[in-house]
């Protein structure tokens, strides 16, 4: 599906005006007021405590995104679009996952609430036709509801590779539960076997060993189906500290150091309980290559206005109207302080630019990494200012007054920004995490560069 075959799809929905309605300015902050006074009014009530409050309220929300999911087992040539809205960071997303936690204990005890696939074959008592729920299609037979494993016939086989860099649990344990799942589904006993050998078909064509799944076929048909079919019991898990990351190829690393250096905290604090047991090792996806060529927001359609003839010039420019100008570097591109590596800088800076990314640099030739959302000749106003005075607390002023540079050798470039958010959201934050990932990117945390520390914590 091409681009304008995908926003025609979404244009197409959303012209139904039983359903949408087009509005002529955003009303995100209008509906905030309204809410933050509905959380105070619950606070002030007594219903929710402050800590519930300050999670609800959403200071910089942004406007969600309307995108849909083509459904190609309809129509492979013009699927129509299963249409999605994402909330996240959205006015009403804390709010909603509040709700969906406090009324999940009545919708699980409707009546009409059926839980996963196993749930649903023990309900079939009394069902007359053939239908499809989920992964099941339920059919007749000889008098008797029979249940098999349903595939579209638009589906494809994506399992996953055996040799992808997944945890190797999660590879090593994907074809038995894959199994028992066909096991768990399948009721009719000569139709099982032939499903599981289709089953493992699909993952030797995905490289796993043909020895490992005919050890995973024999385990499966020795479970009873009656069993399996019961309401699983979770075990009751300690309580752990969890420790969360995205995985990758350092996470067996990083978990047997963890593992290892662990006791140092058992043993260090042994009257605190969460530190008896090792932390619960958990991962998250990382991003992959859907992610870097997919996005769920294309963009606006209006194009930047361009105030300059031909193709803008890149990089960075004196604004030639202030004292800072003497001290910018101009041009497009700079290096690596360490490595030498070389950067391209994709956009045009002038003196005047806000909510900018900065390096400062010395005649020794280290780097000071800043963001400000001033205009960046004030905030190199305000640095030569502290060399001036030598205020020796702050890191630039003491480089300079240790290393006997005078203020007229200080330079300075922008080399990134955040311009205005299209969607709303935390300007400020975004700022921060770029000046954090061009402090990592350059390395120029002291010794190795001017910068003295720096907050992960804009990253939780």
């Amino acid at each position: 599906m091409d681009t304008a075959q995908y926003v025609g799809e979404i244009r197409s929905q959303l012209s139904d005006g039983d359903v949408y309605e087009r509005l002529q300015v955003n009303p995100t902050q209008v509906y905030k007021l309204e809410l933050d006074n509905m959380i105070d009014e619950a606070l002030h009530d007594g219903l929710i405590d402050t800590k519930l409050a300050k999670y609800l309220k959403v200071d910089h929300p942004v406007v969600p995104v309307l995108y849909t999911l083509p459904k190609i087992h309809k129509d492979l040539q013009r699927p129509p679009g299963r249409p999605i809205v994402l909330g996240r960071g959205s006015l009403c997303n804390k709010v909603a996952i509040f709700l969906d936690r406090l009324l999940r204990k009545f919708a699980t005890s409707a009546p009409s609430y059926v839980r996963d696939t196993s749930d649903f074959i023990r309900s079939l008592e009394g069902v007359q036709s053939k239908m499809q729920f989920l992964d099941t299609c339920v059919y007749k037979s000889d008098g008797l509801l029979h249940t098999d494993l349903f595939v579209k016939h638009t589906d494809r086989n994506n399992l996953l590779h055996f040799s992808s860099e997944h945890p190797r649990r999660m590879v090593e344990s994907l074809p038995w539960s894959q199994l028992l799942r066909v096991r768990r589904i399948v009721s009719n006993d000569t139709l099982v076997d032939k499903r599981l050998d289709e089953m493992c078909l699909k993952f030797l064509a995905r490289g796993y060993p043909g020895t490992d799944l005919a050890g995973f076929k024999a385990r499966a048909l020795s479970k009873e189906r009656v069993e399996l079919l019961g309401p699983r019991v979770r075990a009751l898990t300690d309580k752990r500290i969890p420790f969360i990351t995205a995985y990758n190829s350092l996470s067996n690393q990083i978990s047997g150091v963890i593992r290892r250096h662990w006791p140092l905290l058992s043993l260090g604090h042994a009257n605190i309980q969460e530190f008896q047991l090792p932390p619960l090792l958990s991962y998250r996806r990382n991003r992959n290559l859907k992610d870097e060529l997919v996005v769920s927001d294309i963009g606006s359609s209006k194009r930047e206005l361009q105030t300059t003839f031909g193709r803008p010039s890149l990089g960075n420019f004196p604004c030639l109207n202030c004292a800072c100008c003497n001290n910018m570097v101009k041009g497009a591109s700079f290096y690596h302080p360490h490595t030498g590596r070389k950067y391209e800088i994709r956009k045009r800076y002038t003196c005047k630019t806000s909510f900018a990314v900065y390096v400062l640099s010395c005649p020794c030739g280290l780097y000071y990494v800043g963001a400000t959302t001033m205009e960046v000749r004030a905030r190199i106003s305000k640095h030569k200012s502290t060399i001036r005075t030598r205020r020796v607390e702050l890191p630039v002023p003491r480089h300079f007054h240790d290393m006997g540079h005078s203020v007229n050798q200080l330079r300075y470039r922008i080399i990134d920004d955040v311009p205005v958010l299209r969607r709303g959201g935390d300007r400020v934050s975004f700022l921060k995490k770029k000046e954090l990932k061009w402090i990592f990117e350059l390395d120029t945390l002291s010794p190795r560069g001017m910068n003295i520390e720096y907050q992960q914590s804009i990253f939780l």
